[in-house]
């Protein structure tokens, strides 16, 4: 490729395609903003050096990182809240569905044909234990030699089969289980089962996490059109932290669950629009599909969503519908 080539191809998005590629796991976990002096200078050191690394690695080597993607696997759940920040009990019984072993197989080999890795994959619902392939569909992402790390997110209300323990343990360097937790909402507290759970998971040395919990969560908007122009529908995605892409349940892949559920829920019919908005993944996904998709910021979701002006209201976390 020679250097004019590069520098129009570039400038047509690939400069976002490498921001959005590594912008979850080096910039804002690294919060640089947030330091001063010597601090913010060797924090913006390794970001640029992985800035290099990765044009390095598409260029030269040819190769496709990614760093996070979710597989919504059922949209099920053993809660209804009413803030949940994916939407799931908005999604009509109609739309509401498992994705089956074979399934999550196909859209996962599709996806990675072109990948060469991928830093975190999380297999989430709804309550992703309701889905009679979870385990299976762990083991599977597993023993992909692609994936760094596996995560299966909890609600903590559901004893973890012990198929997903073994597997936990067999594949202590790269399993970890994620319970949500929801023990400040003393309303749940007597259908919770988190405190033994993660008993369970000291016991048998199992790699876990507890997410959030304690500081509440923040009441989300409801789903509603905002017709914003072109420009304004852009910052909103560009000023966005929920840019983790997810595959739902269907089998497209959406820039976030949020947008997944919006297609799940025929507000973004996948016949029409700007098709760099989702990669149907009943089929092989192209390294242009991908380089598109993570170039493009410009999502119809994002008119559906005000996730940005909802850092506000804080609310008990997984307050239920009545």
């Amino acid at each position: 490729m020679g250097f004019r080539k590069f520098r129009i191809y570039f400038k047509k998005g690939l400069d976002k395609y490498i921001r959005r590629s590594i912008r979850d796991k080096y910039n804002a976990r690294l919060r640089i903003d947030q330091y001063n002096g010597p601090a913010r200078m060797f924090l913006a050191f390794v970001y640029g050096l992985n800035v290099l690394t990765h044009l390095f690695k598409f260029f030269i080597l040819k190769r496709i990182y990614l760093v996070q993607m979710d597989f919504v696997i059922t949209t099920s759940c053993v809660l209804k809240c009413k803030h949940c920040n994916t939407y799931i009990p908005t999604i009509e019984k109609e739309f509401q569905r498992n994705m089956s072993f074979d399934e999550f197989k196909t859209y996962l080999d599709n996806l990675l044909v072109y990948v060469s890795s991928v830093i975190n994959v999380s297999i989430v619902g709804g309550e992703p234990l309701l889905n009679k392939d979870a385990a299976k569909i762990f083991h599977y992402a597993l023993e992909c030699e692609k994936i760094k790390k596996v995560a299966i997110i909890t609600t903590g209300i559901l004893d973890i089969p012990q198929e997903i323990i073994e597997l936990s343990k067999q594949f202590s360097h790269k399993a970890i289980i994620v319970i949500s937790d929801y023990t400040s909402n003393e309303a749940l507290r007597p259908r919770l089962k988190t405190q033994a759970i993660i008993e369970n998971l000291k016991d048998n040395n199992i790699v876990y996490q507890v997410w959030g919990g304690s500081g509440g969560w923040y009441a989300v908007s409801p789903v509603k059109k905002f017709n914003r122009s072109k420009e304004d529908n852009k910052k909103v995605y560009l000023s966005c932290i929920l840019s983790c892409a997810a595959v739902n349940a269907y089998g497209f892949l959406s820039i976030c669950q949020r947008a997944g559920t919006f297609l799940l829920r025929q507000l973004l019919p996948p016949s029409s629009g700007n098709q760099t908005e989702y990669i149907d993944l009943s089929k092989p996904a192209s390294r242009k599909d991908l380089i598109d998709f993570y170039s493009n910021d410009d999502f119809r979701a994002c008119d559906f969503c005000n996730f940005t002006n909802e850092f506000k209201v804080r609310i008990p976390p997984a307050e239920q519908i009545d």
